[in-house]
């Protein structure tokens, strides 16, 4: 018996002779907290250095409705990152939640889209179309926000080897998305429904559909 048990300890030291720990991922929550923190404070580095805020920030920042939506895009980034965070782990029970949170976001956007689609005249929403030249920058400074964080969150998520990969993709670039239209909405001084809708809302809701397919080309291991 204790010959057994010594040829066994030699085969299992055989087999794990070289082999480094693995540093475990942090839980979800923690995680997502963490880099929601540094995520932001890297967008809105990236926005001052690059841009500069908007002239009438301080005045913007007084305003209820201004803080609302901006604190608004920041939950909804937080929680498609903590949804996109829990999937991304595979040893531990999803449950309903991060699926509810990502179905919630999506008919948000939706909905917001379509009512703002509704309410804005007509001329308006040609007006800003026809403005292409002048306000097309809202999309290329949008992607040069989000671009080193989504690189950041997908290195994260690949980590944690995801068996969910679509999900997990699609979600996390929903988050930065989210964030990085708050910190939008501290550049641009544009605050027009129309403007809002064809550049920037629209845009964020066309972009995070490349999570999909994102999830599908860097997440599979």
């Amino acid at each position: 018996m204790a010959d057994k048990r010594k040829n066994t300890d030699q085969m299992i030291d055989s087999l794990t002779d070289g082999l480094q720990s693995v540093r475990p991922v942090l839980p979800p929550l923690k995680r997502t907290l963490l880099w929601s923190a540094v995520l932001l404070t890297v967008m809105i580095a990236t926005a001052y250095l690059l841009k500069g805020f908007r002239a009438d920030i301080t005045v913007k920042l007084a305003s209820t409705e201004f803080v609302g939506e901006n604190l608004v895009l920041v939950l909804i980034g937080i929680l498609s990152l903590f949804a996109g965070f829990r999937l991304s782990v595979p040893d531990i029970r999803y449950g309903k939640a991060p699926f509810a949170i990502i179905g919630g976001i999506i008919a948000i956007g939706l909905a917001v889209n379509l009512f703002l689609f509704l309410t804005v005249d007509a001329h308006s929403i040609h007006t800003e179309v026809e403005q292409h030249g002048m306000f097309y920058h809202c999309i290329t400074n949008l992607l040069s926000l989000i671009f080193a964080p989504a690189v950041a969150v997908y290195v994260l998520a690949r980590k944690s080897a995801p068996v969910m990969p679509l999900w997990t993709g699609y979600a996390v670039l929903v988050g930065v998305l989210a964030l990085g239209a708050a910190v939008m909405r501290h550049v641009c001084a544009v605050d027009s429904a129309a403007h809002l809708l064809i550049w920037h809302f629209l845009p964020a809701l066309g972009i995070s559909l490349c999570g999909i397919l994102l999830g599908a080309l860097l997440l599979r291991w």
